[in-house]
């Protein structure tokens, strides 16, 4: 079975979190159990691993991982952000020669990591 992905409203921080009824309907039709894995996503360019942690009638638990996309800002990463990325084991992806906006590029990003099967692309920041 392919990867699940799920759109959350704020993906702000890792730990607990509970789909949306529709994402939930979503996951319930992908007959999706405790214990399954999955990527959750926000309109921010953000994304996470996640794991089913309980299934009811219209709602899913959540538990996520670490956050991994940092969509940079228009004018991109100061050489001093750029360093403190790189410290903290960040790594970058470019997603094309021109600067997307952040609702093209979270999208972007998505078919990015699905068509390449990567979970953890390394680039140049």
């Amino acid at each position: 079975m392919s990867q699940f992905w799920a759109w959350v409203e704020d993906l702000a921080e890792s730990g607990p979190y509970e789909l949306c009824s529709e994402e939930a309907r979503h996951a319930a039709s992908r007959r999706l159990q405790v214990g399954d894995e999955l990527v959750v996503f926000d309109a921010k360019g953000r994304l996470a691993p996640a794991k089913v942690e309980g299934l009811g009638r219209g709602s899913a638990r959540l538990e996520v991982g670490a956050i991994r996309t940092l969509p940079a800002p228009e004018a991109g990463f100061t050489s001093d952000e750029r360093g403190a990325l790189q410290a903290a084991g960040a790594s970058a992806l470019r997603l094309g020669p021109y600067g997307l906006r952040i609702e093209t590029a979270a999208v972007a990003a998505m078919v990015a990591f699905n068509v390449t099967g990567t979970r953890d692309p390394k680039g140049s920041l």
